[in-house]
């Protein structure tokens, strides 16, 4: 029979470096054992407790004194949204550090980066790390697309009652107008800085998903006029309703079936909300995943003009 490994401290956590390991008397031959995997070099990580992503970020500035977490990372901290050219290119953990400091960590596992302003900068459960403003900033010198970088500041915006929320462990909105536009400024001269400003244009409050972006953006673009995001609307009986996207005064709205909808208790809430608005002489279009291929938003933008030309709008 194999024999067991000794049982590691209680103290030492789920992830930590030799050093830490052998400080506690811990000899070299336990930590390659079967029950410890190596992530970084010099880190072990215990099998049967694998470390969240908050855990390698804290591990990882322990090892590169004064930096913070920076760009992705920060971003995945904070829970923004990440579409298309800004999802995350590989795992490396993002790591910013001033010159004073020591400059750009260099490291197996983390993309460096030169911290050029102390700015911005706070601290969540031991995490050094920059603010959700700063963040979105930082990352438009990361991409070119307009709409990718409207959507991560919708992120910035989400309603404190929406399903976003439900799941963060953040007060809603992540950050506020001024915040942007003070990062924005703390940031001038930067790359990506003339796109964060044209992005925050278009940036809206309440937003609840990338899609829901994606549609608003597109109708916009088609010539419609910008729809009113997730208002809330008293039909006769009482009874307020909120529609995704919505012409109040056309009584024309969108409803996209996210992933929020797919449980039986929740369609039926739809179908309902759906049924009371068309008794009322609403038009409700809703789509899918769908709409947001190319064939699949030639097809809403038809549904769109059509309810529109039944306006006579």
């Amino acid at each position: 029979m194999p024999m067991l490994s000794t049982p590691l401290p209680a103290s030492l956590p789920s992830l930590f470096t030799v050093a830490e390991a052998t400080s506690l008397d811990i000899r070299r031959n336990r930590l390659r054992a079967g029950d410890l995997v190596s992530p970084y070099w010099g880190v072990r990580s215990r099998t049967d407790s694998p470390p969240s992503f908050a855990d390698q970020v804290r591990l990882l500035q322990r090892l590169s004194p004064g930096s913070i977490a920076t760009h992705w990372t920060a971003a995945a901290l904070w829970g923004m949204w990440l579409p298309g050219t800004l999802e995350p290119r590989n795992d490396d953990i993002h790591l910013s550090r001033h010159r004073d400091d020591g400059g750009t960590p260099r490291r197996i596992g983390v993309k460096g980066h030169e911290l050029k302003s102390t700015a911005g900068i706070t601290e969540v459960d031991g995490i050094r790390l920059t603010s959700p403003a700063h963040t979105w900033v930082d990352l438009a010198g990361q991409t070119r697309l307009l709409d990718d970088l409207v959507a991560c500041g919708d992120s910035l915006r989400q309603r404190a009652d929406g399903p976003g929320a439900e799941k963060s462990r953040f007060e809603f909105p992540l950050a506020e107008p001024s915040d942007v536009l003070q990062a924005m400024t703390d940031r001038r001269g930067r790359r990506g800085v003339r796109l964060a400003r044209e992005a925050w244009e278009s940036v809206r409050s309440g937003v609840d998903s990338i899609p829901e972006t994606r549609v608003r953006l597109m109708a916009v673009d088609h010539g419609f006029p910008e729809p009113a995001v997730n208002p809330v609307i008293r039909l006769t009986d009482g009874r307020l309703v909120r529609p995704d996207l919505a012409w109040e005064e056309l009584k024309i709205c969108i409803q996209y079936d996210g992933d929020h909808h797919r449980g039986q208790e929740q369609f039926r809430k739809d179908i309902d909300r759906d049924r009371r608005m068309q008794a009322e002489g609403w038009i409700v279009i809703r789509v899918a995943g769908s709409a947001l291929t190319k064939d699949g938003s030639l097809a809403l933008m038809a549904d769109l003009a059509a309810a529109f030309a039944s306006r006579g709008a």
